[in-house]
C-alpha cells in the first residue's frame, strides 16, 4: 500500500510538521510527501518527492489563480498531479491523505480497504454535493485505472478543466467518476449532508482540520490524544 500527500514549505510550518509527526506515531504504511520545496524531511517512514519530477508539473505555472477556491485550478493542481504520478507508478492500493489532518490514535485501515473490495475507487460521498477527497482510495490494478488517468490528463493537459463549473480536485474527481461510470464504493455514511466533514466519521483515528480550522486550531494532537485515551479508559 502507498499513502501520499502534498504540501509546501509554508504549509509544513503551518500544519505539516504536526501531520507528519502524528502520522509516524500511529500509521504503519510508508508515506510519500510531494512538494514543490525541498522540505529536508528526516523521518524513517517518509519519502520526500519533488513535484517537479512529476509528468506535467511544468504546467503548474500556467494555471490561473482565482479568489474563489472552487475555481482555483492552480491551488489544487498539485494534489491532482501527485495522485496521477502515484497511480501511474505504483501497483496496488494508493491512498490520498490530506496533510491538514492530525492523527490521535492507532490507524486501522483494514476495514476500509475491505470495504473497497474489488472496486476501483473509494470516495467519501456527500448527498447532492461533490465528494470529500481529503481521503481517497484507488486500486491501480483495476481496469478503470488507465481510463481515469487518461481522463485526468485530458482535464489538465488539454484544458478541459477550464470549461468546468468548478475546478478543484474534489469536483473533478467526482465528475469523472460519474461520467466514466467508474467502479466506485462510498466510504462515507449514507446520505452524508453537503459540505460536511465526513473525514472524521470515516477515519475515526484522525481529525481533518477542514478549511479555516487549519488556521484556528492549536494543540490539536495532544487534545485529541487525551480524548481518545479517556474514551478507551471508559470515561
Amino acid at each position: 500500500m502507498k499513502i501520499i500527500t502534498s504540501m509546501s514549505a509554508d504549509n509544513y510550518a503551518l500544519y505539516g510538521k504536526e501531520f507528519i509527526e502524528t502520522y509516524c506515531k500511529y500509521w504503519d504504511a510508508p508515506l510519500t510527501v510531494y512538494s514543490e520545496d525541498n522540505l529536508g524531511l528526516r523521518y524513517g517512514n517518509v519519502e520526500n518527492k519533488s513535484i517537479w519530477e512529476v509528468e506535467m508539473a511544468s504546467l503548474l505555472a500556467d494555471f490561473p489563480r482565482h479568489p474563489s477556491w472552487t475555481m482555483d485550478v492552480g491551488r489544487f493542481a498539485w494534489k491532482a498531479f501527485a495522485i496521477m504520478d502515484a497511480l501511474e507508478n505504483y501497483d496496488g492500493i494508493v491512498a490520498w491523505l490530506d496533510a491538514d489532518t492530525v492523527t490521535h490514535a492507532k490507524a486501522t485501515l483494514e476495514p476500509i480497504i475491505k470495504k473497497l473490495g474489488d472496486s476501483y475507487i473509494g470516495l467519501m460521498q456527500r448527498k447532492d454535493y461533490h465528494p470529500c477527497t481529503s481521503f481517497v482510495l484507488f486500486d491501480t490494478r483495476h481496469t478503470d485505472n488507465e481510463r481515469f488517468l487518461h481522463a485526468m490528463r485530458r482535464e489538465y493537459h488539454h484544458g478541459k478543466i477550464m470549461t468546468r463549473k468548478q475546478r478543484h480536485d474534489a469536483y473533478i474527481i467526482g465528475k469523472l467518476t460519474e461520467e466514466l461510470g467508474l467502479d466506485v464504493v462510498n466510504l462515507a455514511p449514507k446520505d452524508a449532508p453537503p459540505a460536511s466533514n465526513v473525514f472524521d466519521e470515516v477515519i475515526k483515528w484522525a481529525h481533518h482540520r477542514k478549511g479555516n480550522l487549519k488556521f484556528t486550531e492549536t494543540g490539536t494532537s495532544s487534545a485529541l490524544e487525551g480524548r481518545a485515551a479517556a474514551s478507551l479508559a471508559g470515561f
